[in-house]
């Protein structure tokens, strides 16, 4: 009995090695998976940072694109009105009939036309027009 009840202590004590060598492998798995965890959130958290600074980009791009579209829009503006303004005050100049030229050839549609008080193009005469433009506009 003496000596199954050494055989069984050398056993508990060697069971006890193994189950805690078993532990520190679980253990060291555990640090593995959190280390691998961690990358994983590291990189979860820059793909992240990564994706807010594109939109930032193209946010800081849009904003650019319409402040280049109104200050585009208001040279227009102030073209037009200076060329407008020219026109009225000296309708005899070549310039003044430079552009009533081209706002009667290039200005199509009945509503435009009505806004500088032309009469409206016919049908077949606007439509050539219109081809002539998408022509030109193919050109460039």
């Amino acid at each position: 009995m003496a000596q199954c009840s050494i055989f069984w202590t050398q056993f508990q004590t060697q069971g006890s090695l193994v189950s805690s060598e078993l532990d520190q492998n679980v253990v060291m798995n555990k640090r593995k998976l959190t280390l691998e965890e961690k990358k994983a959130a590291i990189n979860e958290a820059y793909e992240k940072k990564i994706s807010q600074i594109d939109a930032q980009l193209k946010d800081i791009s849009a904003r650019e694109k319409v402040a280049e579209r109104k200050r585009d829009t208001r040279r227009k503006i102030i073209m037009g009105g200076l060329a407008g303004f020219h026109m009225e005050k000296n309708p005899r100049s070549a310039f003044a009939k430079k552009l009533a030229s081209l706002i009667d050839e290039y200005v199509i549609g009945d509503k435009e036309r009505a806004l500088f008080d032309l009469d409206p193009l016919p049908k077949t005469e606007a439509e050539n027009r219109r081809i002539k433009l998408q022509e030109i506009d193919g050109e460039k």
